[in-house]
């Protein structure tokens, strides 16, 4: 299917985003659903196809079998049959290595090299998108790599139908018919100032206070004492990218991912985006870089956020007694599906945060951190206590209820 489709990009200046005021204008960016309808009209009620291109499996990662895990069927391209186009398909997997790509009728277009949407080219091997479209029975996870589409699982989608990567980085997002919003291009005007240190590249608007050198030491110092914590070196590490925005406001359209939910910061593929210089926020999503660049990156919304949870209780035993309190109080939230890391599962919940943690060092208790850290960073936790432990999800569960009690 090739279509004639208008290019619908925001062509931005100072004055249409509200540059130099409080905040930014968000009634000007294209207008996100926070409900996510589309997105759970997608996964509720019928059965799903999950579509890879004919390739060997082992080409697609270990990751594919998280991705499709929420779909009933997992099934190449060339098992399609006529009907099945008629279905609800996520389809998953490098845009060229579709030989059938019109077929799936989206408003994306094979190239050459990678994929067209809406006039605009994607041919770096760094580009992915995602999409989902207004009948909610196409989902599409699809780049010109597959570590080009892994950061799309990575980070908050659902909210708009349309979000493109390059390198990690959401650069447009926005809804299908309608302008896109150009987030690089807005990024360079709203963010003024640019720091280095140690570990971090900090990026701030024109109305953010702070004072460098004493915050900056502070936090090239709490990198290396987690580091030794936690039993990794800091060699060869990539600086994390933080982003301080002037409003707390900001963070979330700015980021990419406009959220239902109040965001002071989150980190997302190793960038990292704050209201402030919150030594707290900060250390926080600094965490998950650390992790993310020194033990793997996981999959698993709530390992992930249990982990770095779990990191903080190394330097502050009073916050596990928090959180083991929280856990008490709320064990009827932990569920399979919640264990399984079904991201709008565990942001439903501030306290999935707390109960994450507290089963993490369940955990360790019970395998040994090194273990731990070995089967995080392949993403093979369950399979661990099945295989070497011989637990079931559900006898889990039972156990760490009996523990935290």
């Amino acid at each position: 299917m090739n279509r004639t489709i208008f290019t619908l990009v925001f062509a931005i200046n100072l004055s249409i985003y509200g540059f130099g005021q409080d905040s930014l204008d968000v009634s000007l960016f294209s207008k996100p659903d926070m409900t996510g309808k589309l997105w759970q009209d997608f996964f509720n009620g019928d059965s799903i196809l999950f579509v890879i291109p004919d390739v060997e499996l082992s080409k697609t990662d270990s990751t594919v079998l998280f991705a499709c895990k929420r779909s009933s069927k997992l099934v190449k391209e060339s098992e399609l049959k006529a009907d099945d186009y008629d279905k609800k398909m996520h389809v998953w997997g490098v845009v060229t290595d579709f030989k059938y790509w019109d077929k799936f009728d989206m408003p994306i277009n094979q190239t050459a090299k990678g994929f067209e949407y809406s006039g605009l080219i994607f041919e770096n091997i760094g580009n992915s998108m995602f999409y989902i479209n207004s009948k909610a029975n196409r989902l599409a996870y699809i780049g010109n790599s597959i570590q080009a589409i892994d950061p799309i699982r990575r980070s908050m989608v659902g909210t708009y139908q349309i979000y493109i990567f390059n390198d990690n980085v959401i650069v447009f997002n926005g809804n299908e018919n309608e302008p896109l919003n150009d987030l690089e291009k807005i990024r360079k005007e709203y963010f003024t100032r640019h720091i280095n240190s140690k570990y971090f590249k900090i990026s701030s608007g024109s109305l953010v206070v702070f004072d460098f050198d004493k915050q900056g030491n502070k936090l090239d110092a709490f990198i290396d004492s987690l580091a030794i914590l936690i039993g990794i070196n800091t060699q060869e590490f990539h600086q994390l990218h933080i982003y301080l925005y002037n409003h707390l406001n900001d963070v979330s359209y700015l980021s990419g991912m406009p959220s239902p939910w109040q965001m002071y910061g989150i980190n997302v593929n190793n960038i990292a985006h704050a209201s402030s210089l919150d030594l707290k926020t900060i250390k926080h999503e600094t965490t998950h870089w650390l992790i993310h660049q020194k033990i793997g990156a996981n999959s698993n919304n709530f390992y992930v956020e249990g982990f770095r949870q779990y990191a903080e209780y190394l330097f502050d035993s009073t916050r596990f007694k928090e959180d083991l309190k929280i856990t008490k109080e709320n064990t009827d939230l932990l569920t399979i599906k919640l264990i399984n890391g079904d991201s709008h599962e565990f942001f439903s919940s501030s306290n999935n945060y707390p109960i994450s943690g507290v089963f993490v060092h369940f955990l360790i208790e019970l395998i040994g951190l090194d273990n731990f850290k070995q089967y995080y960073g392949r993403n093979e936790i369950n399979k661990l206590l099945l295989q070497n432990q011989n637990i079931d999800k559900d006898e889990l569960i039972n156990r760490f209820k009996e523990w935290v009690q």
